[in-house]
């Protein structure tokens, strides 16, 4: 856009944030600062409220002539999955996520059995690492794969009732936190407030939590549903059948008080 720079205190007024540091994600900006105090550079604090084909309306009723618009529209953060999702009874994710996307622990959602994603709301991506929390539902997910296939499980999804409490607890935290300032951002729902896609704490916590599931909070279906514990078979191991295998694996010096040993072996 042709025109002269313009740096003076309506500009500093524009670009300084009516809310508090963090509600939205900081980034260094230093090379978009530096680009908008070119010569050819024109900076205007207004919408865009139609294109004509010499340019752009802005809200101020202005129109500015220009060779090229681009738009930078951001990108879906509905949450909206691209293929289809269905669950029990017919219960399409996209239409139970259309309006308040949310599940438990950002991992699993009721009523979509034996569903394990990634990057689910609520995940630590304003208040950590993402790559982090990507890890940690990857472990998880091993975790629930293992779960079924030791214990020649059905269905496994987590209880509604454990994740409204939860979805509630993470409303109560994150209310008074800055993300509830009143910025605008793609991780809340930014005309009821609610806030979906962080993690009410810190990344650390995250991974410590999912480090170990939480199976009280499933509801479970066995494969055979007459007997629960029919998995555990004729009541052999690897160990009884493999012969290169050892017995008493279990009886290793690791596992001895190092205090003990010195004492029997009489060393001081």
């Amino acid at each position: 856009m042709s025109g002269k720079t313009i740096i003076d205190s309506n500009c500093v007024i524009g670009f300084t944030p009516k809310f508090a540091v963090g509600c939205r994600r900081i980034t260094p900006g230093e090379p978009y600062l530096k680009a908008i105090q070119k010569e050819n550079v024109q900076v205007h604090f207004t919408p865009v409220v139609k294109i004509v084909p010499e340019g752009v309306v802005g809200g101020d009723g202005v129109t500015r002539v220009v060779d090229s618009i681009i738009c930078a529209t951001g990108f879906d953060v509905s949450f909206t999955p691209r293929f289809p999702i269905i669950g029990r009874n017919g219960v399409a994710l996209a239409e139970r996520w259309r309006d308040e996307p949310n599940a438990y622990f950002g991992v699993t959602v009721p009523d979509m059995p034996n569903l394990v994603m990634q990057g689910g709301p609520p995940t630590p991506v304003q208040n950590g690492t993402p790559f982090g929390a990507f890890h940690t539902h990857a472990n998880y997910a091993l975790q629930v794969i293992k779960k079924m296939q030791r214990d020649n499980i059905r269905l496994l999804q987590p209880k509604r009732t454990v994740t409204e409490a939860f979805n509630r607890h993470a409303q109560d935290y994150l209310m008074n936190t800055v993300f509830a300032d009143s910025c605008r951002a793609w991780y809340k729902n930014n005309e009821t407030g609610r806030i979906t896609a962080i993690w009410p704490g810190s990344a650390l916590q995250y991974k410590e939590l999912l480090d170990s599931a939480r199976w009280e909070d499933y509801e479970i279906e066995y494969r055979d549903k007459d007997n629960m514990f029919a998995f555990l078979g004729n009541g052999l191991v690897k160990e009884h059948v493999n012969p290169e295998l050892d017995i008493t694996y279990y009886l290793n010096v690791s596992n001895i008080d190092p205090r003990w040993l010195k004492e029997v072996q009489g060393q001081k």
